[in-house]
């Protein structure tokens, strides 16, 4: 049963980490406090190992534990930290930091899809948002490089058109799949049936599509039936992707922003599929428009830290910040940034805090039991 199987385990002490889990094959005693995952993307001994790196450092992660001898894994970035047997224990150095800085995306409607179809995801933290766009304000969505709107929904049709102008006024960004939503901005797409094969042709010089293969996109099939989604014909902008023809990828520019109109319901098809290229075009998407190659300079110190409080300074240069604390995302954590109560999001299971404004900022989390 553990064939082909890596363990990745934070340095925080106690957790085992899914770093590279499709799915749960073995949950261990301790309430869960160990958990074992199949891995699909070791075959032959074989990783990425900067891919591997950037996922350890990402999510907190120091050891890699093998039933197999991982050749690919390099001394200068790995060490063989245990061997007995059959089982090995590679120790990743430089130990990723406590704290991360990350561009940020915050993902309103339903973000299960977004965030398990986007595991090529490195430069840029997603945190979880409300079902609602009108349930925010202009504050709230400045503190984020991008909008992903998926599964959306708004009490006021007119209150959400004001809020998403103003945010692209301000240079912000929007991801958004229309599909099974109500429209945005007047963009209303054409609803199509996709089935068997697809063909798909890319403006290939664009950098979304860096190490994409479209000849390896999955078919437009859903249970034997048809594909059902949205695409956008007639519309301005630049189409960066056509399947069959379709305009399912569309680049809109509006005042200081950018919208990308996402079709063919792509976050929920690249993980039906487990579609590797698909779920690298999608990570590549959520990177550019995040402006993940722009540097953050953000300065970070930890002060105090215990098991229920972490205090540590920030000095951003650059804003918006979003720094991610290797805890466990769990009800009953507080978060005050200068003395003011602030709300704490859900990075994959870790806490995230995004940084207001440029300068000094003291952000103390505090755990206070939540039953």
């Amino acid at each position: 049963v553990y064939k082909r199987q890596v363990i990745v385990t934070p340095y925080t002490t106690g957790y085992w980490l899914p770093v590279f889990a499709e799915r749960t094959t073995v949950v261990g005693a301790g309430g869960g406090s160990q958990v074992f995952y199949y891995v699909s993307q070791i075959y032959n001994g074989s990783l990425d190992e900067q891919r591997v790196i950037n996922l350890m450092k990402r999510y907190g992660a120091e050891y890699i534990y093998s039933k197999k001898e991982l050749k690919s894994l390099t001394p200068e970035h790995f060490k063989l930290a245990y061997k007995k047997g059959g089982v090995r224990i590679y120790q990743l150095h430089p130990a990723p930091s406590f704290l991360e800085v990350y561009h940020s995306a915050l993902v309103v409607g339903d973000p299960i899809y977004v965030i398990q179809s986007t595991k090529f995801l490195v430069k840029t933290a997603l945190v979880w948002g409300p079902e609602k766009i009108d349930a925010l304000n202009i504050n709230d969505l400045l503190k984020y490089d991008l909008l992903i709107l998926y599964n959306y929904e708004y009490d006021s049709e007119s209150k959400t058109n004001l809020l998403l102008r103003e945010y692209l006024a301000n240079g912000g960004n929007i991801l958004v799949d229309c599909y099974n939503s109500p429209p945005i901005l007047g963009i209303k797409p054409m609803q199509v049936a996709y089935y068997d094969r697809i063909s798909a042709k890319a403006m290939m010089s664009h950098s979304i599509f860096n190490g994409v293969n479209l000849s390896n996109f999955s078919p437009a099939v859903w249970e034997g039936d048809v594909w059902n989604c949205v695409v956008y014909p007639g519309y301005e902008g630049d189409v960066l992707l056509r399947i069959d023809d379709y305009p399912v990828i569309k680049l809109l520019n509006k005042g200081k922003g950018r919208i990308m109109l996402l079709g063919f319901n792509l976050f929920y098809h690249a993980e039906y599929y487990r579609n590797d290229d698909e779920r690298r075009l999608l990570a590549n998407m959520i990177d550019w428009l995040s402006n993940a190659d722009v540097p953050l300079i953000a300065d970070i110190d930890v002060l105090e830290r215990s098991p229920t409080n972490i205090v540590f300074k920030v000095n951003a240069s650059t804003i918006p910040v979003c720094v991610v604390a290797k805890v466990p995302y769990y009800p009953g954590w507080t978060c005050e940034i200068n003395g003011t109560n602030s709300k704490i999001g859900d990075f994959d299971g870790y806490i995230a805090v995004n940084i207001p404004e440029k300068g000094i900022s003291i952000i103390i989390l505090r755990y206070e039991k939540s039953f």
